[in-house]
């Protein structure tokens, strides 16, 4: 399916709009519009994310998943769903570079606006609050959520500064959703004595020792900081 027109790209951000403000308010209501067999919401929502549908629409469809992580039990087929559509690719390939990370690069900086990325950081924050999968993935790549981390600390968050905004408020908010995802991996961290392999090859733990040298990531937390102190 393509959305061919700005009025029913318009219409659509109204309904998931209003779908959003109607799911974050019942918890019963997500659990059963996400469950019901005839009505493949979650499929669908993330369906329409493959589709070449304008950014301001994806950004919403992803708010509107984002909604459904209030509901804990849901998070787990959420995560596999994600996984399962690439919409960040997590697995290497030769091929040229698709899903959210191309659309970031060559359309949102291109317009100077970033709903999309700003959608899938509240995703990710959400789904990251309520249950991390250290299985993700297994089967065909290193199981786990490197890829994710990697793409909002590399792709996003190192270069939110040096992209253009259309409105410069918009820059901030970027950069903090990637800071509430990082404060999250942190915040669940735990040493694992059993398995120290587990531990080593843990987000939190690539994260703990990025932050704890002299390296890309320390330089621009430091930069936002020293911003902040000057508000």
């Amino acid at each position: 399916a393509v959305v061919s027109t700005q009025s029913t790209g318009a219409a659509l951000q109204a309904v998931l709009s209003l779908a959003q403000h109607i799911l974050a308010r019942d918890e019963d209501l997500r659990t059963t519009m996400a469950e019901n067999n005839q009505w493949h919401l979650v499929s669908t929502l993330f369906g329409l994310l493959s589709c070449p549908v304008v950014p301001q629409l994806k950004g919403s469809i992803l708010d509107c998943i984002a909604v459904l992580t209030q509901t804990p039990e849901l998070c787990l087929s959420l995560w596999q769903q994600l996984e399962a559509t690439q919409i960040l690719p997590t697995v290497q390939t030769n091929t040229t570079k698709l899903g959210i990370q191309s659309e970031l690069e060559e359309i949102e900086s291109r317009s100077e606006t970033y709903p999309e990325t700003r959608g899938f950081l509240n995703l990710l924050k959400g789904l990251l609050s309520t249950t991390i999968p250290g299985s993700l993935g297994v089967g065909y790549r290193q199981p786990g959520l490197i890829p994710y981390l990697n793409f909002v600390k590399e792709t996003v968050f190192l270069k939110f500064d040096i992209r253009a905004y259309g409105d410069n408020n918009e820059m901030w908010e970027v950069a903090a959703k990637c800071l509430d995802i990082f404060h999250v991996f942190l915040d669940q961290f735990q040493v694992n004595e059993q398995d120290l392999e587990e531990t080593v090859n843990s987000p939190a733990y690539h994260l703990l020792t990025q932050l704890l040298n002299d390296t890309p990531l320390l330089i621009k937390i430091m930069t936002v900081v020293e911003s902040a102190s000057k508000v």
